[in-house]
């Protein structure tokens, strides 16, 4: 009783103390693209949400009912909660926003991602592909009260990360190729490697594909990435063209 009491405490004193620390980020005027950037927009799009409930998933799913209530979907937690805004802004910096033409990205859950690609990258493309639109559709209007699709307004596609897609990805590009994707979905391995074998007949010749949430250890072990240069950094794997000199984060 004592024990899951203090749990409690800890766990209270735990989210007051990262609160204060987001506050600072409404006070700064951070260069667009940075670490602090993204974590500023981040929260400001809404930043994390839990519990969010699983409406609709793939018919290929092999989770059982009981897994698929229990918990529900996190999102807006990439930049500051796991602290993945140092690995993006080294990666996009090395590509320049005047040359991102296409950015994809599959899982979008409410959409903060998709707010934050189209103010950053305020004349390409952003595509948002998810098996279920409706948690983004529900919470567009707060975004757009949040100043959000001024300039940019993104694209979404129902998209099931666990059947082939080349086909859908082709006909929404007509002839366009990615030069940012980020892999935000399922976090399993099957949807991992069924994603990148359907965007890669579409990547660009200087692309980003980022995956989070998965031990990037595992997917070198699946040698899907033959042929590219692979970055690990725990939880977060980068797959680049070719040789790359951007290098390990220290």
């Amino acid at each position: 009783m004592l024990k899951r009491i203090r749990n409690k405490i800890v766990r209270e004193v735990n989210a007051v103390s990262v609160k204060i620390k987001k506050i600072r980020y409404r006070f700064i005027k951070p260069q667009s693209g940075s670490t602090d950037w993204l974590i500023k927009k981040e929260i400001q799009f809404g930043g994390l949400v839990t519990n969010v409930p699983r409406d609709h998933v793939s018919p290929h799913d092999q989770r059982i009912t009981a897994e698929l209530k229990f918990g529900g979907m996190t999102g807006g937690d990439r930049m500051y909660d796991n602290n993945y805004a140092p690995i993006y802004s080294r990666y996009l910096k090395s590509i320049g926003n005047e040359n991102v033409k296409v950015v994809g990205e599959f899982g979008i859950l409410k959409g903060t991602g998709l707010a934050l690609w189209c103010d950053l990258f305020k004349k390409a493309r952003v595509i948002g592909f998810d098996i279920d639109l409706n948690h983004f559709n529900r919470n567009k209007k707060a975004l757009i009260k949040k100043c959000v699709f001024s300039e940019n307004t993104p694209e979404i596609c129902v998209f099931d990360q666990l059947q082939d897609g080349k086909t859908i990805i082709r006909d929404i590009l007509k002839g366009q190729k990615f030069d940012i994707v980020v892999d935000d979905g399922l976090h399993t391995l099957d949807a991992i490697k069924k994603t990148f074998q359907s965007v890669n007949p579409y990547l660009s010749e200087s692309f980003i594909y980022f995956i989070e949430d998965f031990n990037g250890e595992l997917l070198l072990d699946e040698n899907i990435f033959n042929g590219y240069a692979v970055h690990t950094y725990g939880l977060m794997t980068v797959v680049l063209p070719g040789i790359s000199d951007v290098g390990q984060m220290k």
